[in-house]
């Protein structure tokens, strides 16, 4: 794993738990994505006044077929049974988006 973080950065409000899921799951997809190992990227800035994260691997991607349901909270195509982990990504992110 790879840290570029930004040591000037603000604290940000948010759920701290929802926030902490997001993450988890993002870096878990990563993990599941890189099946023989690989590298991991989380780098953070601020731009305008926002927090940014950017958290990267070198795993194959996403099938171009599977775009576009990403964000489905059940969608899966790798036979697990757990459901997608970037739902709750998409739920986060729909909110943060609108509450702007």
């Amino acid at each position: 794993m790879k840290l570029s973080l930004d040591p000037a950065l603000s604290p940000v409000k948010g759920n701290s738990g929802k926030l902490q899921q997001v993450f988890l799951n993002l870096f878990l997809n990563a993990r599941d994505a890189m099946e023989s190992g690989g590298a991991l990227t989380v780098k953070t800035w601020s731009e305008d006044g926002v927090v940014r994260v950017e958290v990267t691997d070198n795993g194959p991607g996403i099938a171009p077929e599977h775009l576009s349901r990403i964000y489905d909270p059940f969608f899966h195509h790798q036979g697990r049974a757990e459901g997608n982990r970037f739902g709750a990504f998409g739920k986060l992110w729909h909110c943060a988006r609108t509450r702007r």
